[in-house]
């Protein structure tokens, strides 16, 4: 169920799908202010923020994302992103919630494997734990 914090057609999958680089790059942007608009008024409490962040991505998964649970490092950060099994298809939003820091975007046809700009870049460079295998 989209929630009136997020516009489901501008933050759609197909609609930043279309973007092209720079458009969708700012796009992400747009979509990090929003989200971390939406947790702030939870970051002064651990639970409460954890089941906000499930809602966003329920929200974002009603929009079209292929969003599944990556990586959760147990004390602030967890990665969501597209669907390991289904990679050809998969969607490209990948998305980095941080309990003490702002939420972070990517998208994975920048770079197949990690979602960033640089092909040498690493998770670890964009201060992102990797997924386990």
């Amino acid at each position: 169920m989209n929630r009136p914090w997020l516009d489901g057609a501008r933050f759609s999958r197909k609609a930043i799908e279309a973007l092209d680089h720079p458009e969708r790059r700012y796009r992400l942007g747009e979509l990090e202010v929003l989200i971390d608009a939406k947790l702030d008024s939870f970051r002064i409490q651990w639970d409460p923020f954890w089941r906000e962040v499930t809602a966003v991505i329920e929200d974002l998964k009603a929009a079209g994302h292929d969003l599944w649970r990556h990586d959760y490092d147990g004390e602030r950060r967890c990665l969501w992103g597209f669907d390991y099994g289904k990679t050809p298809e998969a969607g490209q939003l990948q998305i980095q919630f941080d309990y003490e820091g702002p939420t972070k975007t990517f998208w994975r046809d920048l770079n197949g494997v990690y979602g960033c700009e640089n092909e040498d870049a690493t998770y670890e460079s964009y201060g992102i734990r990797p997924p386990r295998d």
